[in-house]
């Protein structure tokens, strides 16, 4: 009988491990394959079912992966690559993955259900050189998606692989392509920004990689926020080892800002400076520095990045609408018009609505697919209805909320659109629907300091759950500590730790809201609040001067605060013998 004959076949192979895997293993090992398994199923199951993949198994930190073809492989192991550090911006530490990914195009034995051979021993040695959070492909696999993808790649050279005779042409995946588009405000016509490659300064060639992944970082934590198009990193490191003028710069990648830093390592401790330039005058719009201790190197790439990118983000909104201003409005085009609307939002009257309202509808008739000008016109009756008063509250509020659905069906993966449909559900009495849409904006952006402030908002102060909105503010103020609208996450963190009993807190943070903008009702009557439960009355009394004959109306009237927010203000107010 001749012998059975060995089944083979041409497979695009993916393998992948978990870093630091067998110590997390050491510390908790139940928590950690719990951890395993969540992720596992939330993120890389649906990726490989997406590109028609096969789960060939799983060996303890470890996943092999066919697939039929390189495209889909090569992409399956970004968006998994991708969606992991989207999950590590909203974990603490101890919940965080790296994944090593290694990819090839080769010939593998098949039994039953599993496969083997050397195509399989290359893809799980270029997993072994890859850099956590990185692909690595080989040959075969460039050759076959390099013209295919809208993913750039990197040639990092003959590679010698652990038990493989010869050596091999490898190259890594630019991941922040995904997420970045590289033809800036070419294609968008709004301003685009570029991030060069940070300078390595600390005399040790070893070092660049360092430099090197934390510009890739704040490549892809700027691009989250979609509000500017981001350069991808594949043409801005063309200029890594050059001193090129910002200008220049400017004009040949289309970028009107210019963000650029650099590294310095002495020791234990790196300091990293960070500059945003405008491209076109060559003026600093904003700096800053950072020292920290160098003890894990990715956590503190991660950390930097988060931080710079979280500030540039809303300083380059700023530096825009006032620009604006310097136009006459009938040279505007949708996105000006956008712009001048949210400056108009931000001077905090019912007149200055009413301009921004107008904006806003000028950007609508100009492009009716602009989300962003949909998401502006709801914020404009959000703060009517919270701040100002409406005659018909009713119209105001049907207005809102079908002005923040159509801008979340214009860009579902918008968080700005997310975060003002969550204070529309809040505003008309939906707690868990305004929990669920501010979660999601948190989830498209975790970097974003307004829609954490929102996710705790509707936690804290229209679902009455204080102690899960508390930390959600806390963040808001750590991403970006210069927000000009600071004074109201104070306030709201101030609200949640007066509703939470932790009255002390609860002063501290409404007299630090005062501090940034007095004239505010909201920071006065906690503030009054917190001190009568702490029978500090004397005090109380001069925190609410001025405001105590509207107290009682505005929180009755108030539409985002709980029934339960409502009644702790007022139980403050009343021990204070403020209110009868």
């Amino acid at each position: 009988m001749a012998e059975e004959r060995v089944r083979r076949r041409l497979a695009a192979i993916l393998a992948a491990d978990v870093v630091g895997y067998t110590k997390m293993i050491e510390k908790d090992e139940l928590a950690t394959r719990a951890r395993f398994n969540d992720h596992l199923n939330s993120v890389i199951t649906p990726a490989i079912e997406e590109y028609h993949g096969r789960l060939v198994k799983t060996m303890g930190d470890g996943l092999l992966i066919e697939f039929g073809s390189v495209v889909d492989a090569v992409q399956c192991g970004a968006d998994i690559q991708t969606a992991t550090f989207k999950h590590n911006l909203v974990e603490p530490e101890q919940l965080q993955w790296q994944l090593r990914i290694g990819i090839h195009l080769g010939d593998v034995i098949v039994e039953d259900d599993d496969i083997h051979g050397e195509g399989v021993n290359i893809a799980s040695r270029l997993e072994r050189i890859a850099k956590p959070g990185e692909v690595t492909i080989s040959d075969m696999v460039y050759t076959g998606v390099r013209n295919k993808l809208a993913l750039n790649f990197k040639d990092l050279g003959q590679q010698s692989l652990k038990n493989i005779a010869d050596p091999l042409q490898v190259y890594s995946v630019t991941l922040e392509q995904t997420s970045a588009d590289s033809t800036g405000n070419r294609v968008f016509n709004r301003p685009a920004v570029a991030v060069l490659p940070f300078k390595n300064m600390s005399g040790d060639p070893d070092q660049d990689y360092f430099s090197d992944g934390l510009t890739e970082k704040i490549i892809i934590a700027l691009s989250l926020f979609r509000s500017f198009p981001v350069i991808a990193g594949n043409s801005t490191f063309a200029y890594k080892g050059r001193s090129p003028d910002i200008r220049t710069v400017g004009e040949q990648l289309g970028a009107r800002y210019v963000v650029e830093g650099t590294v310095r390592k002495a020791g234990s401790r790196v300091r990293v400076t960070c500059q945003l330039i405008n491209a076109e005058t060559g003026h600093h719009v904003w700096a800053d520095r950072y020292d920290r201790e160098l003890e894990d190197i990715f956590t503190l790439q991660d950390e930097v990045s988060q931080r710079i990118a979280a500030i540039i983000e809303p300083t380059l909104e700023r530096t825009e609408e006032r620009k604006t201003f310097s136009k006459p409005p009938s040279n505007l085009a949708a996105w000006e018009y956008c712009m001048r609307g949210n400056a108009h939002v931000g001077e905090w009257t019912k007149e200055a609505q009413y301009k921004a309202r107008e904006m806003f509808s000028r950007a609508i008739e100009l492009d009716p697919q602009f989300a962003r000008a949909y998401s502006g016109l709801a914020t404009t009756y959000s703060r009517e209805l919270r701040f100002f008063g409406v005659e018909n509250r009713g119209d105001c509020q049907k207005r809102l909320v079908e002005a923040a659905q159509q801008a979340v069906y214009l860009d579902e993966s918008d968080s700005q659109a997310r975060l003002v449909l969550s204070l529309a559900y809040a505003m008309t009495a939906q707690p868990l629907a305004a929990i669920a849409e501010a979660r999601r904006a948190v989830e498209l952006n975790p970097l974003d300091a307004r829609a954490n402030n929102v996710l705790g908002t509707a936690y804290s102060l229209s679902a009455a759950r204080f102690n899960e909105g508390i930390p959600y503010f806390e963040k808001a103020l750590k991403l970006n500590p210069i927000d000009p609208n600071k004074q109201m996450y104070l306030t709201q963190l101030a609200l949640a730790h007066l509703c939470a009993g932790q009255y002390d807190k609860a002063v501290e943070n409404a007299q630090d809201a005062i501090r940034h903008r007095h004239d505010l009702i909201e920071s006065h009557l906690v503030l009054a609040s917190a001190l009568g439960y702490l029978q500090r009355h004397d005090e109380a009394q001069s925190a609410i001067a001025g405001y105590g004959g509207e107290a009682e109306s505005y929180l009755e009237n108030h539409v985002l605060f709980a029934r339960e927010v409502k009644d702790m203000v007022l139980g403050g107010i009343r021990k204070a013998k403020l209110l009868g």
